[in-house]
């Protein structure tokens, strides 16, 4: 079911190069501006986005060629090294090629253990595994093989009927893919055989994981990649949805996982900086873009490997093996390698040198989105959808908690009470005789903390130019819980080696019995005995990943507001766990800025500039500080926290070619601007800029006196130097909009994506991935028809008026 837009919005007008300031009129509209840059679209209308040059065919070719080589270069260095360099997946690529001494791994005895066993990580070695057990006899050791069959077939592919699958978290969306994955191929390699813990036969396992596969493809299709853009846990897509297009049996299930690459591989470039993710996340982990320079990872890899820009290819990655194998050997089903379009190979060479761009994205569901998930085939009262509910991050959603804990009864995954837990699913067992009704009330009681870990729906923004970004998640729809590993927001400048960030540090702690039942308040719980996480600012919400509350965030283009508000009536109870600092933090790694105008200690901003980018970044407490020692010293600012925890933050880029030199930009964008908190319970908020510009350049957002205002439930609005107010709307995008592709949300069967004259052409339905160049159809010059002569008559009206008036 398709979204409306709603009723008409009020928005600024008339808005200065990036569309921030110098509002002149206040007007109703039922769609937002342009802005510069960025071709939109109505919500659910795919308009025309090519962009300004076109490939010739001697140009598509040599887009072509140059991933061609890419891939083999990196492939032929991957498969030269040596013992456990690239764990199960140096092994496998080897067997694909049919290269000599292709086992050169010593970690089978270890994973073949995981899958016995079921334990957790044991599903991502799957794609290495069915690349082994498809290769024809020879290829290796058939004692390995033999050992390799008996750990797949004998391992639980679903949580289910027939109980669980260990300490394995299966439900995450990187894993369900891995599971579902083998069921299919799997079963199928081995049709007749009975699978002991099951008692199903391969075939029909086989047809329960084709099910499952599609459903998972076409649920990331519609409605996006709930882990979206993650440096982390991309590369599990990737690898599976490689594999099964290169061993899948059925074409069918081919062409809809070649659909889905595409569009994962489309996602990547469009939010390249300079090979760098520089985009907001659905899961990240510290290092994944906090205080970063830059280094090798999944999605710097593959953006490397499609547009040949950033990171030169030295590291070791499964991911760019998984998208280089299915371009060069055939699949299994089709008897033809992957189609990279040279469209999406355009964008991926050329995105570092739009001159300027926006692009926002829909991404996810959540259980008030109930008529598009019984769309997609997701309900609230089937046992099965509680882990599809799961791999959105509902965990103690009031609508899903009641089904995880039926699951759990119905399937018996729960361990006795006074029994160790042994996955994650026992945090729920305190729940097992609680009616759905007082488990709804418990959890509604606790709200905003029940949002906890949900990663959509999300409304992405990205702006850049060449120099610099800003990326965010506006205005979400969890704003106050408990972030669990979401990046929010990010600006990263120069060639992508600076990023600059803020978040609300959380405690580390890794998940343990009764902590679920002490936030819920439920009778008898006392606080727990906390233990820290293994992981060193990794765990959720942690120092650096996640954020202990997440922020409402407001974006226009490349100006940002951030607003940080723990429940206020949670607060004091639960502070020395939840909220366990006085502050919240800024990654600013001054080493690494050419430039530096730190005014902290003073008014509480700064500004620096990394060759042309520039970046400005101001705390409405008005101070804040270095850390000066231990790991993040000169690269983290703190700033003291308000009443109840409450904190802002504002952020606005810039470069040389929009705000002429960097003194300028410190003079006229950070010195005149002020961002204040009038109210912490209310969070009202004011970004503006006081005073006169003069007569020098004064850059492209600040350029006139005005003021943002923003509050954490009060919309935004822009208030301009003649004192005209105008609302803009925030979030409700579609699918994609941008100046590649545009797409209502969820998508719909047709997804089109234009470049250099070209367009590829996604059909779902049918399973179709066509490259073709861009024609002008019949309709469309009647559209553009219409619109001209509903222009002149407009035009003939005024005049007459004018006439009439005698002037």
């Amino acid at each position: 079911m398709m979204r409306p837009w709603g009723s008409a919005h009020v928005v600024a007008f008339g808005l200065v190069a990036s569309g921030v300031l110098g509002v002149q009129t206040r007007v109703e509209v039922s769609q937002r501006p342009l802005p510069t840059g960025a071709l939109r679209a109505r919500r659910g209308v795919d308009g025309s986005t090519n962009d300004s040059g076109e490939h010739d065919e001697q140009q598509q070719q040599q887009l072509v060629d140059e991933f061609n080589a890419r891939a083999n270069s990196y492939m032929s260095k991957m498969a030269a090294m040596e013992d456990g360099v690239m764990w199960l997946d140096g092994d496998a690529l080897r067997v694909t090629l049919g290269l000599e001494n292709p086992i050169r791994s010593t970690e089978y005895d270890n994973v073949l253990y995981k899958f016995n066993n079921l334990l957790d990580l044991a599903d991502f070695a799957v794609p290495a595994l069915m690349r082994l057990l498809h290769a024809p006899t020879g290829a290796y050791s058939e004692s390995l093989r033999s050992s390799i069959k008996a750990a797949v077939t004998g391992w639980k592919f679903w949580i289910d009927a027939n109980g669980g699958v260990g300490t394995a978290h299966a439900w995450t969306e990187n894993h369900q893919m891995n599971f579902h994955v083998a069921e299919y191929l799997v079963g199928e390699l081995y049709p007749t055989e009975v699978f002991a813990r099951s008692g199903m036969t391969g075939a029909q396992h086989a047809a329960l994981g084709k099910e499952r596969v599609m459903k998972w493809l076409e649920r990331r299709y519609r409605w996006g990649f709930a882990e979206y853009r993650s440096v982390t846990y991309a590369r599990y897509n990737f690898e599976s949805v490689g594999v099964l297009i290169a061993l899948a049996p059925d074409a069918a299930v081919v062409a809809r996982a070649e659909i889905v690459m595409n569009l994962m591989l489309l996602d990547n470039a469009i939010h390249s900086f300079h090979g760098q993710p520089a985009s907001s996340k659905g899961r990240n982990y510290g290092a994944d873009g906090a205080y970063m320079g830059t280094k090798p990872g999944s999605t710097v890899m593959l953006n490397w490997l499609l547009g040949g820009g950033g990171y030169t290819g030295d590291g070791v990655e499964s991911s760019v093996v998984a998208v280089s194998l299915i371009a060069t050997v055939p699949s299994r089903a089709t008897g033809t390698t992957f189609h990279i379009s040279h469209v999406v190979l355009g964008i991926a060479a050329s995105v570092d040198t739009v001159s300027e761009m926006t692009h926002r994205e829909h991404i996810g569901i959540s259980p008030e989105d109930v008529q598009i998930a019984a769309d997609g085939g997701l309900t609230l009262s089937n046992h099965d959808d509680a882990w599809e509910w799961m791999g959105l991050g509902c965990f103690m959603h009031p609508k899903v908690s009641p089904l995880i804990v039926a699951a759990g009864n119905a399937y018996n995954l729960f361990v006795a009470d006074d029994a160790s837990p042994i996955s994650v699913i026992d945090l729920w067992r305190f729940f097992r005789d609680t009616p759905t009704e007082q488990q709804t009330s418990l959890l509604n009681a606790a709200a905003p903390l029940t949002q906890y870990g949900i990663i959509g729906p999300a409304d992405t923004l990205y702006w850049r130019t060449p120099t610099a970004s800003l990326a965010s998640v506006v205005d979400s729809a969890h704003k106050g819980a408990i972030g669990d590993q979401q990046r929010m927001w990010r600006a990263t400048l120069g060639n992508g080696s600076v990023s600059v960030t803020t978040t609300y540090p959380g405690p580390d702690l890794a998940p343990q019995p009764g902590l679920i039942e002490w936030l819920l308040e439920i009778d008898g719980a006392s606080e727990p005995t906390l233990y820290p996480s293994a992981y060193e600012h990794g765990q959720s919400a942690g120092y650096w990943t996640g954020d202990a509350t997440v922020p409402r965030i407001a974006q226009i283009d490349n100006v940002l507001v951030a607003l940080y508000r723990p429940p206020p009536k949670l607060f004091p109870r639960m502070q020395s766990v939840l909220y366990p600092f006085s502050y919240t933090h800024a990654s600013f790694p001054k080493t690494l800025f050419d430039e530096v105008v730190d005014e902290l200690d003073t008014h509480g901003r700064i500004a620096g500039r990394v060759n042309g980018g520039y970046v400005a970044l101001w705390s409405a407490s008005g101070t804040a500080s270095w850390v000066t020692s231990g790991a993040y010293a000169y690269m983290e600012i703190t700033s003291p926290t308000g009443l109840n925890g409450t904190a802002a933050w504002a952020c606005v880029v810039g470069n040389a070619e929009r705000d002429g030199s960097f003194d300028n930009f410190v003079a006229h964008t950070l010195q005149r601007g002020m961002l204040t908190v009038s109210d912490a319970s209310t969070m009202s908020t004011t970004l503006e800029w006081s005073g006169q510009c003069g007569t020098a350049p004064c850059g492209s957002d600040v350029s006139q006196q005005g003021a943002l205002r923003f509050g954490w439930d009060a919309p935004l609005t822009i208030e301009s130097a003649g004192g005209d107010t105008s609302r803009v709307n925030l979030g409700n995008f579609g699918r994609f909009e941008g100046p590649f592709v545009n797409a209502g949300f969820p998508a719909p069967d047709v997804m089109t994506v234009r470049h250099g004259g070209h367009q590829l052409t996604l059909d779902f339905k049918e399973g179709t991935s066509t490259t073709a160049p861009i024609t002008v159809t019949t309709s469309m010059l009647d559209a553009v028809g219409a619109v001209t002569l509903s222009i002149l008559a407009a035009m003939a009206v005024f005049r007459a008026k004018l006439m009439t008036s005698g002037l």
